[in-house]
């Protein structure tokens, strides 16, 4: 799981233009010193840039997020309710980050659900979410976070309309 996440990420600006997806130091929520010293040292193997980033979520950016929100559906599978709760997303981003608010998507909890299934192994996930719900008949499909942000963000690359659509 750990080398599938890290193949989204870029190494540096002209992989970043290349792809135009994936994530990228300058959008990963280091301070301005760390990230400085991020982008002077070589990139770090997958394993010690996914503990990296763990340590971060779990010391910093859940603890001083201000909200943590998530989007629950009756049946995570069924793919019109998957669907709803992705549009249900995007409007709340988008009305966030309008009124200015701070969003991050912080989904690896209900995408641990999908790689326990996968490996056939306990399904811790699911069971650590449904503690935290409390509301049987519920599935957990999408966390985040949410607060008033400490600096300004940069914009993270993305792709036009056009190069993510098909013409019919």
């Amino acid at each position: 799981m750990v080398e599938d996440s890290h193949a989204w990420f870029r190494d540096g600006p002209r992989d970043m233009a290349h792809e135009r997806s994936g994530l990228e130091l300058d959008t990963a929520g280091l301070s301005p010193a760390l990230l400085a010293a991020a982008k002077f040292l070589p990139a770090l193997p997958a394993e010690q840039s996914h503990g990296a980033w763990a340590s971060q979520t779990r010391d910093i950016h859940v603890p001083t997020a201000a909200l943590l929100g998530m989007i629950s559906v009756r049946d995570r599978y069924d793919r019109p309710q998957a669907l709803a709760a992705g549009r249900l997303w995007q409007r709340i981003h988008l009305e966030t980050s309008a009124a200015g608010l701070a969003m991050q998507p912080l989904n690896q909890p209900v995408e641990t659900i999908d790689r326990e299934r996968q490996t056939d192994r306990e399904a811790k996930s699911e069971a650590r979410l449904a503690a935290v719900t409390h509301e049987p008949g519920w599935q957990p499909t999408f966390v985040f976070r949410a607060g008033y942000p400490a600096r300004k963000a940069i914009a993270s690359a993305r792709r036009s309309v056009e190069e993510v659509t098909e013409e019919a």
